[in-house]
């Protein structure tokens, strides 16, 4: 129907300011070859992650599975949430893919949202 949801509207909008960014980069190295700024880089990452019962699951883990065993527990193993020295939030063992495009985020989160 042609109407997307608040997640998707973010990462195309993510992915449009970027690259606004390599052209504006681009038009201005091309105009003043001699004090080319320093390349623009950059790389996306996208993990998927689930909080039930207190535990954290990673949804883009492809030995998970949603489903419980016989005595109801989830068939992957939780992981832990800690502080980066850098009072980052991190979650070591989470799966992150690279992605280059909105379609490959939307991928990953199709995968992810059927765990």
């Amino acid at each position: 129907n042609g109407q997307y949801g608040v997640s998707q509207k973010t990462i195309q909008k993510l992915f449009r300011l970027l690259q606004d960014k390599e052209q504006h980069q681009r038009n201005a190295a091309a105009q003043d070859e001699e004090s080319l700024p320093p390349q623009f880089e950059y790389k996306i990452e996208v993990g998927m992650l689930e909080i039930y019962n207190d535990e954290v699951y990673d949804l883009l883990d492809p030995g998970f599975s949603s489903s419980s065993t016989p005595l109801g527990t989830p068939r992957k193993k939780a992981l832990d949430i800690r502080h980066g020295v850098d009072k980052t939030v991190e979650v070591p063992g989470l799966i992150k893919e690279s992605v280059n495009t909105v379609s490959e985020v939307l991928s990953a989160l199709d995968r992810g949202n059927s765990n």
